[in-house]
């Protein structure tokens, strides 16, 4: 089982071992939302061929698109022209790129030359959103408030290094429903790095412990809510927990 961003969120944020198991060691997989799915077309539309078909999204009762997809079709033209105008080049550029190291893995949505300095190249990861420009709290308007996000961006700036012998930038280009675009430049350091490290560390040490104990359930309101395996789960709670407060 590699260690991917994604896995080393489930295990530090919302731990519990049995919904590990469900996803990453028995592979199963609830259907993705209809948000899940206009932001994955999205990037396929601006990105191009990928590993994987266009997703399909829900058609209107006469077999036509429904607004909602005419709205990202349009997007995908806008956000195009934006890559264009910041002289992001797709001619020469990996897209959909898998990288794997040392039992850590990743997916990475474009590598292609740094748009601030062409001498070089730079990771860039495309976000699709329904949020306002100036969300802090859902959407984008604070990466602070997004520790997944920075997750992200130091575990393929460290991969990527692990298997290259080179520290990559690395830009969130996030476009809104509405049309508008944001660029988010992330930075790394030593120390960060080292914070990852330890991170990755001490994800495997979980993972470890949770599988000598058989990946026993750890069910709460909070965490199955938003389980992505929870269809699948006998243990998912329905309904919130008690919170005991002495007054």
């Amino acid at each position: 089982m590699n260690i991917s961003q994604s896995l080393m969120t489930a295990v530090l944020e919302k731990p519990c071992p049995y919904a590990i198991k469900l996803e990453w060691i028995d592979k199963l997989k609830s259907e993705p939302s209809e948000l899940m799915k206009r932001g994955h077309y999205f990037e396929w539309l601006v990105l191009g061929d990928s590993s994987s078909d266009a997703p399909v999204l829900e058609k209107l009762k006469s077999g036509g698109k429904s607004q909602a997809e005419k709205d990202i079709d349009d997007l995908g033209v806008i956000a195009k022209r934006t890559l264009e105008g910041l002289g992001i080049s797709m001619e020469g550029a990996a897209s959909q790129v898998r990288i794997e190291a040392d039992g850590l893995s990743g997916y990475i949505d474009l590598v292609a030359k740094d748009f601030q300095n062409p001498s070089r190249n730079a990771i860039y990861d495309l976000k699709y959103t329904e949020t306002k420009y100036d969300d802090r709290w859902n959407g984008w308007g604070d990466l602070e408030q997004k520790p997944a996000s920075k997750r992200q961006a130091r575990h393929y700036i460290y991969l990527w290094h692990k298997i290259h012998g080179e520290y990559l930038p690395y830009y969130f280009i996030i476009f809104g429903k509405s049309g508008w675009c944001r660029i988010i430049k992330c930075v790394v350091t030593k120390e960060s790095l080292a914070i990852h490290e330890r991170e990755i560390e001490v994800v495997l040490d979980m993972v470890k412990q949770w599988q000598k104990a058989g990946f026993q359930a750890e069910p709460s309101y909070e965490k199955c809510r938003d389980c992505r395996v929870a269809q699948f789960c006998e243990h998912y709670k329905v309904l919130p927990d008690v919170e005991l407060v002495e007054i």
